[in-house]
């Protein structure tokens, strides 16, 4: 999809994959996320950053207007003012399709990942409800381990009790 540069504003955030087919032995993905981040220079010129060092960093790779629609297949996701930031632990917590998520070096760890909602967007008790049914579900499971592993330690000192020394601790 092309997307016209008079529709294009500072912080608006594309998706985008590539158009040519991948050809053995080259490197387009090496410090590149696929996410593109507009940008307006000091000299005016419209340029597009790649989230690679993280969605703040000058350092990533960029392109042109031109470059952007020559090299990918792109999806508008948003504008960074249009977002707040949201911790990790609080991502379940809304309905699904509200949160965007920008990663940084692949999603090499989890701090590599951001998250975001468009501001004003409140938690649904839905989704809340359902983080703590999990947590529940959770709970419960590990209290069953707990119980199973105490009843085979329990028989395991009962045999320990007897001399009997071949048994797995």
């Amino acid at each position: 999809m092309k997307i016209l540069k008079k529709n294009i504003k500072a912080n608006d955030i594309f998706s985008v994959g590539w158009k040519a087919p991948y050809v053995q032995g080259e490197d387009r993905n090496w410090c590149f996320e696929g996410y593109l981040i507009a940008v307006i220079r000091d000299d005016g010129e419209l340029r597009f950053y790649d989230t690679y060092w993280g969605y703040k960093s000058g350092e990533n790779k960029n392109y042109s207007y031109k470059q952007m629609n020559d090299k990918f297949k792109i999806k508008y996701l948003g504008n960074f003012d249009e977002l707040e930031e949201i911790k990790d632990y609080t991502k379940d917590y809304y309905k699904e399709g509200e949160v965007l998520r920008i990663s940084n070096q692949h999603a090499c760890s989890p701090s590599c990942i951001n998250y975001f909602v468009k501001k004003g967007t409140k938690k649904d008790v839905e989704a809340m409800r359902k983080v703590v049914a999990d947590k529940i579900r959770e709970t419960r499971n590990d209290i069953d381990s707990s119980v199973r592993s105490i009843e085979r330690l329990t028989i395991t000192d009962e045999k320990l009790k007897q001399g009997d020394t071949e048994v797995y601790i």
